[in-house]
């Protein structure tokens, strides 16, 4: 299982470390952590997964982007950006302005956080 962490502070911390040696005279123990700073430079990064939100989660949201999918028949809704707003349960597409409301959610639309891969831009 792979753990995410702040790769900047650890750096930060390695460079630290690295010229802690170096005042020590210790220019092996230098190399070494100079040789770590290069790796984790080249470390690939960890996308979350990208789920379809709870409609929970959205009722959460006020005022965020979320990108919208259609899952019913009539496709009247995404793909496209939209705007939470959680005072009147829908959220606003950018096509025409016109309302989504989550009452539909899970049956006629989905939300995510991001852009699913594979989708449109």
């Amino acid at each position: 299982m792979a753990k995410a962490i702040d790769a900047s502070h650890f750096g930060e911390i390695m460079e630290q470390w690295k010229k802690d040696c170096l005042e020590c005279d210790d220019q092996h123990g230098a190399d070494v952590i100079a040789d770590v700073i290069l790796q984790l430079d080249d470390m690939p990064t960890l996308t979350p997964p990208n789920e379809p939100l709870t409609i929970e989660q959205l009722r959460e949201m006020d005022g965020e982007p979320v990108w919208i999918v259609d899952i019913g028949p009539h496709k009247w809704y995404g793909p496209g950006w939209a705007i939470v707003e959680r005072d009147n349960c829908l959220v606003r597409t950018a096509k025409n302005w016109s309302p989504v409301f989550f009452e539909r959610y899970g049956e006629q639309w989905l939300a995510y956080r991001r852009l699913p891969e594979g989708e449109d831009k």
